[in-house]
C-alpha cells in the first residue's frame, strides 16, 4: 500500500504506533542494562562485604597460628556460607593451602593457579595472586560450582602483616535468576505501555478524524483553496474576527478598502478601523445591518454578525460594500425609471396631440390642424435629430432627450448648443457620465421649477477637445450663495424646502468626477453655471 493512499487516521495511528514502540524499546534497554549492572554491582558489593568479614574475623585470624587451622575455620565460613547463601567462602594461607571449601575433600589441597613470581604490575595475573600480593581483586570465574562472583581480601594478622586470604563466591546463576525476574517484570511493563500507548494512538487518530470531520488533509487543502478563491470573487469585503477582537479573516477586496497590502499578525478590528462596531456585535451578539460607513475616505454599506458554534458567540463577521457602486446602480435604475416614465408622459401628451387634430379635422379646421401638426413635430424632431446626429452615446442622447421633454412639460426652455458632439465613450465610463449630467439637469430642472421668472431657461453644451471633453450646465434660475461653491458637494446639504432623500445628488456628482479624474467649476452669475472637463483617458 502506497503512503498516500494511507488516510490520516492510519497515518497518526501507525506514526504514534511506532513512537512509542522505539521509545518503549530504548527504555527498555537501558533500564536492562542498568539493571544487569546494578544486579552484578550488588553481588560484587556483597561479595567484598562477605570477604571482609571473614578476614577480620577475630577467630579466624587467630586460628592461621594453630597446627590444623582448617578445624576452626572450615566451619565458621561453611555457616556463613549457608547463613549468607553465597556460592563459597575459602580460606587459604600464603602458600595457596586451602583452610575451608564448600568441597570438604578439597581442604588442604594447594591453589594451583598462583604462579612461581609475583609481579604488581601486571594485569595479567591471577585474582589470586593478587590477593596474596596484598591487593582486593574481583572477578568472574568458572570455578567447580559453576561461574561465580569472587571477591579477594587479604588476612591481616594483629602485626597489620599478610597470613593469608579470603575469597567469597556469589554464583551467578542466583544473580541471573533475580536479572531475569526483574527484567521479566520490565518487559511485562513494556507491552502494558505499548498497549495503553496503541489505545491512545486508537483515540488520538479518531479525536483528530473527528477534529477534521472525515476529511483528508488534500481535502482540506482544496477546500481551503475553493474557499481563498471564492472570497477572493466576491465584491463585498469580508473582515472575521474571534472572541478576543483578533481579524482571522480578510478577504482581498477588504484589504483594498483598507488599503492594507498584507494583514499583520495577531492584529486587532480596532488596529484597522479604530470605530468598529464588530466587538461589539460579539459582545452582545445583536447584528447591524445596512449602516453606512467611512472607511478611508470610502463610504461603504456594512453589515455585522456575530458567528455562532454550537450556542456560543466565537466571532464576527462584517461585509463591506462600496456605496459608489451600490449608488452606481441606484442612480442607473433612477436614471432609467425617469426615462421610462418621460415616455409614458409622451405618450399620454401625444395622445393629446391626436385629440387635438381629430378634434380639428371634425370640425373641418384642416388649416389649423396641418400648423399644429408642424409646429408640434418640428420641435421635437429638430431635438432628436440633434441628438441622433451629434451624441454618439445613445444611454446619454436618451437622458437629455427625457430631460428635454420633462424641462417642456414644465415650461422651461431647453437649448441644446447645435454645434455639440458627444463622442462614444467606454460601457464603464457611460454609467458615472450619466449621473453627472443627470443630477445637474434635475437639480437645474427642479431649481427653475420654483422659480418666479417668466423666461426659465435651461442649455446644455458639449464639446470634443482634443483631451478632453467638456460639459456645459446653465440655467436662469435663483441660484445660491457663492460661498456655498463647496458647501453644495458635501453630503446631506440641500437649499431645497424637503430634506427627504435629498443632499445626495451633487454629492454624487462630485464623487464620480473625482474617479474620472475630472474637474468641475462653477459660476452663480445670472443662474447657475456648471463646467465639467472630463480627461478621455479615463473614458474611452
Amino acid at each position: 500500500m502506497k503512503l498516500r493512499h494511507i488516510s490520516l487516521e492510519q497515518k497518526i495511528f501507525f506514526l504514534v504506533l511506532i513512537i512509542i514502540f522505539i521509545c518503549v524499546s530504548v527504555v527498555t534497554f537501558f533500564i536492562k542494562h542498568h539493571l544487569r549492572n546494578s544486579i552484578i554491582g550488588e553481588g560484587e558489593r556483597k561479595a567484598f562485604t562477605l570477604a571482609e568479614m571473614v578476614a577480620n574475623d577475630p577467630k579466624i585470624i587467630e586460628a592461621f597460628t594453630l597446627p590444623n587451622p582448617a578445624l576452626v575455620i572450615q566451619p565458621i565460613a561453611e555457616q556463613i556460607r549457608l547463613n549468607t547463601e553465597a556460592g563459597s567462602v575459602i580460606v587459604f594461607n600464603m602458600d595457596g593451602t586451602r583452610y575451608s571449601h564448600p568441597q570438604p575433600d578439597r581442604i588442604g589441597e594447594q591453589i594451583d593457579r598462583i604462579g612461581d613470581e609475583i609481579s604488581l604490575e601486571g594485569e595479567s595475573l591471577v585474582d589470586e595472586a593478587i590477593v596474596l600480593a596484598g591487593k582486593k581483586s574481583v572477578s568472574q570465574e568458572q570455578g567447580a560450582l559453576g561461574i561465580s562472583l569472587r571477591a579477594f581480601v587479604p588476612v591481616m594478622d594483629k602485626n597489620n602483616q599478610q597470613i593469608g586470604a579470603v575469597s567469597v563466591g556469589i554464583l551467578l546463576a542466583e544473580i541471573q535468576k533475580q536479572q531475569r525476574e526483574v527484567i521479566s517484570i520490565l518487559y511485562l511493563i513494556a507491552l502494558a505501555s505499548i498497549l495503553i500507548g496503541l489505545g491512545g494512538a486508537v483515540l488520538l487518530s479518531k479525536s483528530v478524524k473527528k477534529s477534521t470531520f472525515g476529511l483528508e488533509p488534500h481535502e482540506i487543502a482544496a477546500l481551503l483553496e475553493e474557499r481563498n478563491v471564492i472570497l477572493s470573487s466576491i465584491k463585498e469585503g469580508i473582515v472575521a474576527i474571534d472572541r478576543e477582537n483578533r481579524v482571522i479573516l480578510m478577504n482581498e477586496t477588504a484589504k483594498k478598502i483598507f488599503r492594507l497590502q498584507e494583514l499583520p499578525a495577531n492584529c486587532l478590528i480596532t488596529d484597522i478601523l479604530p470605530d468598529a462596531k464588530l466587538p461589539h456585535v460579539v459582545e452582545t451578539g445583536t447584528p447591524i445591518f445596512d449602516e453606512e460607513h467611512v472607511v478611508k475616505e470610502t463610504v461603504v454599506l456594512v453589515n455585522r454578525v456575530p458567528l455562532v458554534s454550537e450556542g456560543q458567540i466565537i466571532g464576527g463577521v462584517a461585509t463591506f460594500r462600496d456605496m459608489s457602486e451600490i449608488r452606481k446602480l441606484a442612480e442607473e435604475l433612477t436614471e432609467v425609471k425617469k426615462y421610462i416614465l418621460a415616455l409614458r408622459q409622451q405618450r399620454h401628451e401625444h395622445l393629446n396631440k391626436l385629440h387635438v387634430i381629430s378634434g380639428l379635422l371634425q370640425l373641418r379646421q384642416y388649416r389649423d390642424a396641418v400648423n399644429f401638426v408642424v409646429s408640434t413635430v418640428s420641435k421635437e424632431q429638430k431635438i432628436a435629430d440633434l441628438l441622433r446626429s451629434r451624441v454618439k452615446t445613445p444611454l446619454i442622447s436618451g437622458l437629455i432627450l427625457a430631460k428635454a421633454y420633462v424641462a417642456d412639460r414644465n415650461h422651461i426652455e431647453f437649448y441644446i448648443d447645435p454645434e455639440s458632439y458627444f463622442p462614444k465613450i467606454s460601457d464603464n465610463a457611460s454609467v458615472p457620465v450619466v449621473t453627472i449630467i443627470g443630477n445637474i439637469l434635475e437639480n437645474s430642472i427642479e431649481s427653475l421649477i420654483v422659480s418666479e421668472k417668466e423666461n426659465r431657461k435651461l442649455s446644455l453644451r458639449l464639446n470634443d477637445a482634443e483631451e478632453h471633453i467638456l460639459i456645459a450646465i446653465k440655467d436662469n434660475g435663483d441660484g445660491f450663495p457663492a460661498e456655498w461653491k463647496e458647501k453644495i458637494f458635501e453630503r446631506g446639504f440641500t437649499t431645497k424646502n424637503s430634506s427627504k432623500n435629498m443632499g445626495m445628488g451633487l454629492f454624487l456628482v462630485k464623487n464620480e468626477v473625482e474617479r474620472l479624474h475630472g474637474t468641475i467649476e462653477i459660476s452663480v452669475e445670472n443662474g447657475v453655471e456648471f463646467s465639467l472637463r472630463l480627461p478621455k483617458s479615463h473614458l474611452m
